[in-house]
């Protein structure tokens, strides 16, 4: 075939073409990748931990709870370990709850425990919120509090960890009453479980007992027709010392009394929700009959 050198600059200038599009194209690729990156979403803050929020819980409720004779149970609890106060017998300590925290530091931590007290007085019973604010220091697994806490004012409402504590039972309360009896049968061995339990619930009782003595101090259900969700604040006293339980509870009702169907550690989220964020905030009244009557 003979030569055209006219064919050799078509090809030639189509190469070109194709070598300076490709390059256009990566310049136009790196002229864009600032803008891609600044549209990505900012990273989000870390959430306190959970364990840091119970280690701060744990510490200011040993702290509420001691006396000159059991100082020493606070020394695996704090850094500085806090002198002995002198509470008024006549202040109950009912529940303490984290409902904040936020960091301070480089594994250090500021937790606000949520402190719900009962004062009994000539002018009867007085209950009141108080807010202490307690400094948790650790990493890993190990988290303790740094020095004795502090009063502080109720956390803002965009704290990132609010919980608000339950309400002083109603004793008259069938559902009341049922999760009383029920919870007494769990973990003081008070009678069977199946005598309060719904057909089919699979619930056993905790052997050996672990309480000598169960008190519900706080409450909050909802009710729905013939079902209800309680949450539930239980006090027991064993020889171990006093302790307070949370418990999570499904009822039903039949045959004009309330049955446990359902129970578990982990107390919805919905009921101890600040009124107002949800919505929440119903009665927590009922019209089935005590069990057994």
């Amino acid at each position: 075939m003979p030569f055209r050198p006219w064919r050799r600059r078509v090809v030639a200038g189509a190469l070109w073409s194709f070598v300076a599009l490709a390059a256009l194209g990566g310049i136009s690729g790196l002229a864009q990748q600032p803008e891609r990156d600044a549209a990505a979403p900012a990273a989000q803050p870390h959430a306190v931990d959970p364990a840091v929020l119970a280690s701060g819980e744990v510490a200011v409720r040993a702290w509420l709870d001691q006396s000159a004779a059991s100082a020493s149970s606070l020394d695996d609890l704090f850094l500085l370990v806090p002198e002995p106060h002198d509470r008024d017998p006549q202040l109950q300590v009912i529940q303490a709850s984290a409902v904040a925290g936020r960091a301070e530091g480089h594994d250090y931590w500021a937790v606000t425990v949520a402190v719900l007290v009962h004062e009994q007085s000539a002018d009867g019973l007085t209950t009141e919120t108080w807010f202490l604010e307690v400094g948790v220091r650790g990493a890993g697994s190990t988290y303790r509090a740094v020095a004795a806490p502090a009063r502080v004012a109720p956390p803002s409402a965009d704290a990132g960890h609010r919980l608000r504590p339950l309400e002083r039972p109603d004793a008259s309360d069938p559902l009341v009453l049922t999760v009383q009896g029920f919870l007494g049968a769990l973990l003081g061995g008070g009678g069977d479980v199946a005598r309060y339990t719904a057909p089919g619930a699979d619930i056993v009782a905790v052997q050996p007992p672990a309480c000598s003595a169960v008190e519900v101090v706080g409450f909050r259900a909802v009710t729905s027709d013939a079902a209800a969700e309680a949450t539930a604040a239980v006090d027991c006293s064993s020889t171990g010392g006093a302790w307070t339980f949370v418990y999570q509870l499904d009822l039903s009702e039949r045959d004009g009394r309330w049955e446990i169907r359902r129970v578990s550690g982990a107390p919805d989220l919905e009921a101890l929700a600040p009124t107002g964020d949800d919505g929440i905030g119903r009665p927590t009244t009922s019209i089935a009959s005590e069990p057994g009557a």
